[in-house]
């Protein structure tokens, strides 16, 4: 499957919910990104993971960084990652999540979405 690619947008909403409740349990969230070489806006925006427990959750998140450049000019794989925890008091157990930047109203580009996974997080 291609990658849904970001070329030029001032306003980024990757949204996802997963497709049953989750049973109680800590998960791990994870997008794989892309930063292609000539990426901008990126790097200097607050950028947002965040998720909660049912459409009445509150959310929970966390700002990440999004590296636009390495030193060979090849394309930045970013794997950021967010855990949160689903617990059996609700009946609603669906996880809804995104990544988010919605705030600045600058223009980003040159980010390729392969995807997202939600895993449970095993104890050791």
């Amino acid at each position: 499957m291609e990658p849904a690619e970001l070329l030029q947008v001032c306003w980024l909403e990757l949204t996802g919910t997963t497709k049953d409740s989750l049973p109680e349990g800590k998960y791990e969230i994870k997008f794989k990104l892309e930063v292609k070489p000539g990426a901008f806006g990126l790097s200097n925006s607050p950028i947002f993971m965040m998720a909660k427990v049912g459409k009445r959750g509150r959310y929970k998140w966390n700002k990440i960084k999004l590296q636009e450049k390495n030193s060979d000019n090849r394309p930045v794989i970013v794997e950021p990652t967010f855990q949160i925890e689903v617990k059996g008091t609700t009946d609603d157990n669906k996880l809804y999540f995104g990544l988010y930047e919605v705030w600045t109203g600058k223009w980003k580009g040159g980010l390729l979405i392969h995807g997202a996974t939600v895993d449970p997080v095993m104890r050791p």
